[in-house]
């Protein structure tokens, strides 16, 4: 199947809080997935600022030269373009035996969501990942878990995606 997939979300972001927030998504992915498949990870309010991520698979290499993107539909590669999850991990992203993370030097992070310039309108987008080659599990399944981390105190962020 070529996706796209969609994540259980552990909550539906909320704008009005300021602090430091967390949202997840757990995805299950078969082993018949294709190239160029998506996965909808979780969402994240319009103006959010998204200063950490963090992705855990049980399937901690999916193929020799697998490499994935993460961002959002409007913006595949926005939060981490084309990081090595095989054997060894892209400099921008820090790889544990099925968790990776960007590193100090990620030049992305943060990233700030624009989807409008209308923050009083509730909008939310969804974080995506996709893949570059087909993964390859040694089970009929993987399992996927997403964490992001994100600020709604109008933190400006290096960049602006979609």
């Amino acid at each position: 199947m070529a996706g796209p997939y969609t994540a259980s979300q552990a909550m539906i972001p909320s704008g009005a809080h300021t602090g430091l927030q967390v949202n997840s998504g757990t995805v299950t992915i078969s082993a018949t997935t294709t190239a160029a498949a998506v996965v909808y990870l979780c969402q994240v309010p319009n103006g959010a600022t998204i200063v950490d991520w963090q992705l855990y698979s049980d399937e901690y290499k999916m193929g020799v030269g697998q490499v994935l993107d993460l961002g959002t539909s409007a913006c595949l590669s926005g939060l981490a373009a084309g990081f090595s999850i095989s054997d060894s991990a892209s400099s921008a992203v820090l790889q544990r035996n099925g968790r990776w993370e960007p590193d100090g030097n990620d030049a992305l992070l943060p990233v700030r969501v624009s989807l409008s310039d209308d923050q009083s309108i509730d909008q939310n987008v969804w974080l995506t990942l996709k893949f570059t080659a087909a993964p390859i599990t040694s089970l009929s399944t993987a399992i996927i878990r997403f964490n992001v981390f994100y600020t709604m105190n109008g933190m400006a962020g290096k960049s602006k995606i979609r």
